[in-house]
């Protein structure tokens, strides 16, 4: 925002000292400011945690003073700012100029909590930030909104100004152009008669018509269209039929020069474009079409009469290429392999299109081969992909569908029109979809049955797909399938319009808009690479990676106001230093081992779910958290997660009853796929119901148990088919006036027992659930999605026996299994107070309360226990003790300490006297407010401990 704060009457102010003297900052006489609010700024959309100039120097003209401030605080941002203060004459305050210069959306989640800045120390001003989320991040605050730490173009061109250069052989140094010396021959050709001469081959011009007003001077046109040739090299179309090239500076890895003058000036350029017409074609005139394929420096350009021509770049030359009969709506082409590649052609109401194979050879377009496509009825084509085999040619709609074509001469009447094999209506919902590329990375050294495809669409998601092509011995299609693997939404959007992957990292980058900034966005690491403010997504515009791709650089190219924008650079705006994690606090935590890809390889697959809503799965490797995953659906904090037993299911859930189920897959370049398959409906009418916790057991199906805040439990068993899922509910129960925080199924003599905990301090047990066994394990087929107890309305289940463990709220709980078959039943709770309880089942099935026994270390923490874990014991197993067998548990508090304990339990006692339990160590974790603990057992005698909370831990242990 721009604005001026005009100065007060020296008697409207009332002086006041805040602590802080302005004189030896600004370099103003105390004496005339008095102390003085010079400049209020709203700027972010929460609260400000800290600002800080970091430059500022005294003009020699006017006696004002430049200053550039930078800010951060809760909304994740840092925004600079800046400030120009001019000293009034008398004791006048001064007046204020402040303009808004860039914003820095470099963090994740909520609050940047630190700033460092180095001015005069490097050779360009730094600063790095340090946030919530774990991330630190270091960028050039004077230039953020050009770039960091590289060499940086940004110009905006005007069509006269663009000729002038083409036509004075200038690269920039003249800018004018004298339109009255521009007339025409007999013949209609242009000719400028300036002493200068025009920049292009006259002889070889078709006839073109420059458009004249009343008073004789020329009508330069606009611009109407452009593409990239390659990475340095864009080509663009003028209403008059023009053709120019336009080469950008090579941008050497060089810091660019501090900007001198902040209200409305720039960066000093680190070269110029230069500009050179081509050709002139009439055929273009008023309007054109234009695309490239920059593998192949070639491009594509058409007019309204169907006419196709190709321009090579190095060979300079402009050649018709083919045509059609009717005004060409689009065109789309895809590089193949060499020296191919094929080019879509569709038509104004048109129900087919062209699809064309083009050969280049001495530095000329030829057409190689054509097909015919029927589209389908409203299927207007946004996007292509053929596949390596050639064989297989996808379409992607603007509602939304996919349509496959079988493009081998196998399929019969090849030689006809082809009609689509498969059409995938809402594909994307019912928006456009405008990216379809391949991932060509394999899972495995074996070939794949499948193709996975990547697809985006104005929805603001983009999708993962395997598709499978089922042919007959005689090589007929006779089926399709789509599968979708992965789904996300980045933060930006909604509208993403390009991706590809980075040459260095091999990380996906998507690239889109985000209201009136280009975001190129990475979403393997989930940060950004790139903002550049250009209007929106509303006007025309061209892409294109810089550095094949490495290192996060491009060059965009966009309209406004009739003007061509152009902005590039080699690298990425910022540079992350450390990759973080949630950008809030952590509250659920899963822990999931899975075989790698070599033998004896084990994977650690962390999912964490936090108050940012997000749900995040990481790879824990030589101690660092790499993270391979984010998905977002929860609309409030996620409150627990769980694995499946087989590691392909995910189970969160979170408030207003949320419980979703995620099918978790392997796919190519993110490593892990992520559908939301299911979601349990809500069994409550309160919108502010929050389901605290669950827990998952395999039968032959799932068995679900959850608790949530309205004091009830519900037990569901879910059955899985292809990419959907079906919940059936089995109980339910109702739990006094205290809200149930625990949940814990388990089989003891083979009848399901279940307990559960809540803020009142008690552990209920529920009997009469056995019947769940037989019920869940009759569902028959699981590709049948039945259930033969379909309608069956839910059991009512009451507790038979609680007893209580802590004077408050039970906050964790941990169930181990003996040997013996009876249950030990370690709680934390908010009375700083750790118990130990153990139930014995009598042989009697009949028997309404089972045995127990309990013994509470008081104080155990400095605050209340969050987190239990299981611990790895060796030693579980009779000891030297006759009868009693010993094992290890872990619990962590918010006074950032983990303490280890080890339980002796005798096997012949039923009563306190068998337990005995004693402190093994206390360890401090630099995680605040822990609410999770993980094991991670990498050997009988190494194992690891994972802290979640306001971050992550890992501490090492052995049994040694």
């Amino acid at each position: 925002m721009d604005g001026t704060i005009l100065p007060r009457s020296h008697n409207d102010v009332v002086p006041h000292s805040t602590g802080f003297r302005t004189d030896c900052i600004l370099g103003f006489n105390s004496s005339t400011t008095p102390d003085c609010c010079v400049a209020v700024i709203w700027a972010h959309a929460s609260r400000i945690w800290g600002i800080r100039f970091l430059q500022h120097q005294q003009k020699k003209a006017g006696g004002s003073i430049d200053l550039v401030l930078i800010s951060w605080g809760e909304d994740a941002t840092c925004q600079q700012w800046a400030i120009r203060l001019t000293d009034n004459e008398g004791n006048a305050p001064c007046s204020t100029q402040y303009k808004h210069k860039a914003t820095a959306r470099i963090h994740s989640g909520k609050n940047i909590w630190s700033l460092g800045s180095s001015p005069g120390v490097c050779q360009y001003p730094l600063a790095a930030t340090g946030g919530a989320d774990g991330r630190i991040s270091v960028f050039n605050p004077i230039a953020y909104h050009k770039t960091a730490f590289t060499a940086f173009l940004r110009k905006e061109w005007r069509i006269e100004e663009i000729l002038a250069v083409c036509i004075n052989g200038s690269n920039g140094s003249s800018k004018s152009l004298n339109t009255e010396a521009i007339s025409t021959t007999s013949d209609d050709r242009p000719v400028y008669q300036d002493s200068n001469k025009l920049c292009i081959p006259s002889e070889s011009l078709e006839p073109s018509k420059l458009a004249f007003a009343a008073d004789g001077k020329a009508n330069l046109g606009g611009i109407k269209g452009y593409a990239f040739l390659d990475e340095r090299h864009l080509i663009l179309s003028t209403s008059l039929g023009a053709l120019i090239v336009g080469t950008l500076p090579s941008l050497p890895g060089t810091p660019p020069a501090p900007v001198e003058n902040c209200i409305g000036g720039s960066a000093h350029d680190t070269g110029e474009v230069i500009w050179q017409m081509i050709d002139i074609l009439g055929a273009l005139k008023n309007y054109s079409l234009v695309v490239s394929v920059p593998q192949m420096g070639t491009a594509l350009v058409t007019g309204a009469n169907g006419v196709i021509y190709s321009y090579k770049h190095d060979s300079g030359k402009v050649s018709h290429l083919t045509s059609v009969d009717k005004k060409i709506s689009g065109l789309f082409a895809q590089y193949l392999v060499a020296d191919r590649f094929i080019l879509l052609v569709t038509c104004v109401s048109c129900p087919v299109a062209r699809l064309t194979w083009i050969h280049c050879e001495n530095k000329m377009a030829q057409v190689e081969n054509e097909y015919e496509l029927r589209l389908l009825s409203d299927f207007v084509p946004t996007s292509m992909l053929c596949l390596q085999s050639r064989e297989l040619l996808v379409l992607g709609a603007r509602s939304g569908a996919m349509a496959v074509y079988d493009l081998s001469e196998s399929q019969p009447g090849h030689n006809e029109a082809k009609v689509a094999v498969a059409c995938f209506r809402r594909a994307h919902g019912e928006d456009a979809i405008t990216i379809i590329t391949n991932l060509l990375q394999p899972l495995t050294d074996t070939p794949s049955l499948g193709q996975y495809l990547l697809t985006a669409a104005r929805d603001g998601r983009y999708s993962i797909h395997l598709l499978t092509a089922i042919r007959s011995p005689a090589g007929v299609m006779e089926n399709v399938f789509l599968k979708t693997v992965h789904t996300s939404s980045p933060p930006f959007g909604p509208h993403i319009e390009g991706a590809y992957i980075d040459f260095d990292s091999h990380e996906l980058v998507l690239y889109g808009f985000r209201g009136k900034d280009f975001v190129v966005w990475n979403e393997s690491s989930y940060s950004e690479i790139l903002t550049i403010e250009c209007g929106g997504k509303h006007r025309s515009w061209a892409y294109s990676p810089r550095n094949g791709g490495g290192g996060g650089g491009g060059s965009l190219v966009w309209t406004k106001a009739s003007s061509l924008n152009i902005f590039s650079a080699p690298r990425a705006s910022h540079m992350v230093l450390r990759h973080g994690g949630h950008g809030r606090e952590i509250k659920a935590l899963a822990i999931h081992q899975r075989d790698g890809r070599r033998l004896s390889e084990k994977i650690q697959l962390l999912a964490t779910g936090a108050e940012d809503t997000s749900i995040r799965i990481f790879e824990l490797r030589d101690d660092k958290f790499n993270c391979i995953g984010v998905f977002k659906k929860h609309t409030t904090g996620v409150q627990q997660l769980e694995w499946s037993e087989c590691g392909n299911f995910l189970f969160s859930c979170g408030g207003s009853e949320e419980f979703y189920v995620w099918r978790v897959r392997d796919v190519p370049v993110l490593k892990v796929g992520v559908v939301q398959e299911a979601a349990c409906p809500p069994q409550s009418q309160l919108p502010d119901v929050r389901i605290t916790n669950f827990q998952v057991s395999s039968i032959d199906q799932l068995g679900l148990s959850n608790s949530n805040s309205s004091h009830r439990f519900l037990v569901y068993s879910y059955l899985s088919s292809n990419n959907s899922g079906q919940f059936q509910m089995l109980y339910q129960g109702s739990y006094g006036s205290s809200c149930l925080t625990q949940v814990y199924q388990t089989t003891v003599k083979d009848k399901l027992s279940l307990f559960t905990a809540g803020t009142d301090g008690y552990i209920a047990y529920w009997g009469g659930l056995d019947e769940i066994l037989t019920r869940a394990s009759s569902f028959g087929d699981e590709s049948s999605l039945t259930f033969p107890s379909q309608g069956r309305p839910p059991s009512s289940a009451t507790w038979r026996c609680r007893f209580r463990v802590h004077q408050s709220t039970v906050k964790s709980m941990t169930v181990i299994t003996l040997i013996d078959h009876s249950l030990l039943i370690v709680t934390g709770g908010d009375d700083n107070a750790v118990s130990i309880t153990r139930v014995c089942f009598g042989r009697d099935e009949q028997e309404l309360e089972p045995a127990h026994s309990t013994i509470r270390v008081t104080n155990a923490h400095a605050s209340a226990v969050t987190a239990t874990a299981a611990l790895p014991s060796p030693s579980f197993t009779t000891s030297q003790y006759s009868g009693r067998v010993q094992l290890r548990f872990a619990t962590a508090s918010s006074d950032q300490r983990v303490k280890l304990w080890k339980v002796s339990v005798g096997l012949n006692r039923s009563d306190v006297g068998g337990l005995e339990i004693s402190r093994e160590a206390t360890m401090r974790t630099s995680v605040a407010d822990a609410s999770s603990l993980g094991v991670v057992e990498e050997s009988s005698e190494l194992w690891k401990l994972v802290v979640c909370g306001v971050g992550m831990d890992v501490l090492s242990m052995s049994d040694k």
